[in-house]
């Protein structure tokens, strides 16, 4: 009797393992697909974009703004940025953070890739860092020089996918700009004010270095 029941473990056993190896693809490869997506869609709509840069900064800097709200999480972004300093900044400091981060960011990108209309980005793959987490693999391919590797951080919130970060060979924009953003604050002596005030410098220089 005894080896019976033996005998039905194993064959459950066996049956379960078959079962597992013959299971559909978890719902990690289907929000790795989803992530691989975006970034696709994004990159084809960057290079279209940029297809009628004659219309000048302005113009792509709208553009780009779309894009930019419709992809980026980019309250995570600024807050992730800020780090620390976030919860040390009055809520004035912090609407007034949040408007300056934005407009840099599309400013920054509009001038940027407006150099870039014979480069494509083609996505690689991906992979699922943790349940909402994904990393797609890039390369932006340049008619002049070797590719460039680019890795964008892609976080599943509900139903909404939003990327968090970008890569470019192996740098991470957000936590490069969260040390520059840290080292100003420090220099000053911990005044939030401090880097506020560069910021808006540096937006005024992003809007007299378009074309």
């Amino acid at each position: 009797m005894f080896r019976s029941h033996r005998l039905v473990r194993v064959a459950l056993l066996v049956a379960g393992l078959v079962l597992w190896l013959n299971a559909p693809a978890p719902a990690a490869d289907a929000r790795t697909a989803e992530a691989m997506a975006l970034v696709d869609k994004l990159g084809a709509e960057v290079v279209q974009a940029l297809q009628h840069r004659d219309t000048g900064i302005a113009e792509l800097e709208k553009r780009f703004q779309i894009l930019l709200a419709r992809d980026f999480d980019v309250p995570f972004i600024g807050r992730f940025v800020l780090g620390r300093f976030w919860g040390q900044a009055s809520a004035q400091q912090q609407q007034d953070y949040m408007k300056l981060f934005e407009s840099l960011i599309v400013k920054t990108y509009a001038n940027r890739f407006i150099d870039y209309s014979d480069q494509k980005l083609k996505v690689k793959g991906g992979q699922d860092l943790d349940d909402r987490d994904v990393v797609v693999n890039s390369t932006i391919e340049r008619p002049n020089g070797p590719p460039v590797n680019v890795d964008w951080r892609v976080r599943r919130t509900g139903s909404i996918l939003k990327i968090i970060d970008v890569a470019v060979s192996n740098v991470s924009l957000a936590v490069s700009q969260r040390s520059e953003y840290a080292s100003v604050i420090q220099n000053a002596g911990g005044r939030i004010d401090a880097l506020l005030e560069i910021m808006r410098k540096q937006q005024v220089a992003a809007v007299g270095s378009g074309p």
